[in-house]
């Protein structure tokens, strides 16, 4: 799926105060605002994308497992960790810091060295998430296809995908504020993969 992966949403936490009936937010340098849709110069205030700003790189958290540990023979990074990852590979990853503890780690927690999967922010801008679109859906990760359909039955597919991010949107999201229905700001972010 991370292959597939260009495009992530995440909603939008405005500051406290503003008005949502009468604000929007828009880009500003490498910042956003929120202004008055009558009175644009009417700021209130200025926030930032919580995930970064454009260049910046963030990685994808999974649970692991470390089970070894032990000395890597290298100065820069004394620490060598064995890494289980979900799908069932591992791998021996290198750091400068020392863990507390071996053993399963939740995504949380999951420290940075560790990471097989980084992302670079391509582009950000925010919006409702009801003005997504379906070949949006597919630049989420949502497969086209599920199943064999005819080159003219294209925009069937792509509907259905948009179909199954909003399931998936509802299905991972805890409060009734941010549901689809709600039709939340979101940031949407195109991303590229890196390697980690």
């Amino acid at each position: 799926m991370c292959d597939a992966l260009t495009q992530i949403r995440r909603v939008a936490k405005l500051p406290k105060g503003h008005c949502p009936g009468w604000t929007y937010p828009m880009p500003y340098g490498k910042r956003f605002r929120i202004a008055g849709s009558d009175y644009p110069d009417n700021v209130e205030d200025e926030f930032d994308c919580p995930l970064g700003e454009v260049g910046g790189e963030f990685y994808l958290r999974e649970s692991i497992c470390i089970d070894d540990a032990g000395n890597s023979g290298f100065g820069q990074s004394p620490y060598a960790w064995h890494v289980n990852y979900p799908d069932g590979t591992s791998h021996w990853k290198f750091s400068k810091s020392a863990l507390r503890t071996i053993g399963k780690k939740p995504a949380s927690k999951m420290p940075k060295w560790a990471a097989r999967v980084v992302f670079e922010i391509v582009a950000i801008r925010i919006e409702r998430l009801n003005d997504m679109k379906p070949e949006d859906a597919v630049k989420s990760g949502m497969r086209k296809l599920t199943r064999k359909v005819a080159s003219d039955d294209h925009g069937i597919a792509e509907s259905k995908a948009l179909e199954r991010y909003q399931a998936q949107w509802d299905k991972r999201t805890t409060d009734a504020k941010h549901f689809w229905q709600a039709n939340p700001w979101v940031w949407v972010i195109d991303i590229q993969r890196i390697e980690a």
